[in-house]
């Protein structure tokens, strides 16, 4: 996954069956080349009234997991057919503790999820991992090596690498490489994308070719992409709308955000 109570970052993980056609996109596939611009984005279907931020979905749109707005951040869930969803509070109910929990990142194929607990300037990443679609998530532990108060993470399956933010003069932008679901290597702050205000909330696409987050000194979500997986990105463009807590699908032709406490998509097609 909020900016309400703060940042989201981070990957997807292995992928599921492929999805039925027209209604989801195919876990199966990887990015195209080239996009269309993103459309209009609306209210997520099914949770129109629900106030959150931080959304994250898995592959299939089968599972969508958020962060509660109020005084008393906690994480909620609702399970979909790829286009709507229906809130299940009980897939999430064992992660929930007195401290807060934040920033929901999931694996491509809906069985592992990392997060933030405590609060802002004591901030911890765990993870939680089910063995079945639609069973609940277990009480997560905490992932060793990346004690640098990591906030908003996102996951990058295919690389195993876990993108976030961390608090220095401001929010930059960081990774770490996991050698399994609870034990990563902190790598340092992710080189090119150095601004001069805070950078949070990143997510990325399953090729690691494009990376969405927000930029203070921008005002917005940004685009940034690179030419290769070992290449520093490059900003390309301010999105046309405003936004935080963006989830890049993981073929990268969907995207959820927050505005003003409310979960929104937009989509995009692909350009063969």
């Amino acid at each position: 996954m909020g900016r309400a109570v703060l940042l989201a970052a981070v990957v997807h993980l292995a992928c599921l069956d492929a999805p039925p056609a027209s209604t989801v996109q195919d876990a199966a596939a990887l990015p195209c080349e080239r996009f269309g611009t993103w459309n209009v984005p609306f209210t997520v279907p099914g949770l129109s009234t629900v106030q959150g931020v931080s959304p994250t979905v898995d592959a299939d749109a089968h599972l969508i997991v958020w962060e509660t707005s109020g005084p008393d951040n906690e994480l909620a869930a609702a399970i979909g057919d790829g286009e709507t969803f229906v809130a299940n509070e009980g897939l999430v109910a064992d992660l929930n503790t007195i401290d807060p929990e934040r920033n929901p990142t999931l694996s491509a194929d809906g069985l592992t999820i990392w997060f933030t607990r405590g609060t802002e300037n004591a901030t911890m990443l765990f993870v939680s991992h089910r063995e079945l679609e639609r069973d609940p998530f277990p009480p997560a532990d905490k992932v060793e090596g990346v004690d640098v108060g990591p906030e908003a993470p996102d996951v990058w399956d295919d690389s195993n690498e876990i993108f976030f933010s961390v608090l220095g003069a401001d929010f930059d932008l960081a990774y770490a490489t996991c050698e399994n679901l609870s034990t990563c290597t902190y790598r340092g702050l992710l080189p090119g994308l150095d601004q001069a205000m805070d950078d949070l909330y990143p997510t990325i696409r399953s090729d690691g070719l494009e990376l969405i987050f927000h930029s203070s000194s921008m005002n917005g979500l940004v685009q940034a992409t690179r030419a290769s997986a070992t290449s520093d990105f490059e900003l390309t463009e301010l999105l046309a709308f405003p936004g935080y807590d963006p989830e890049l699908t993981a073929d990268g032709r969907r995207l959820y955000f927050a505005i003003d406490g409310q979960l929104y998509r937009t989509d995009r097609s692909c350009i063969e």
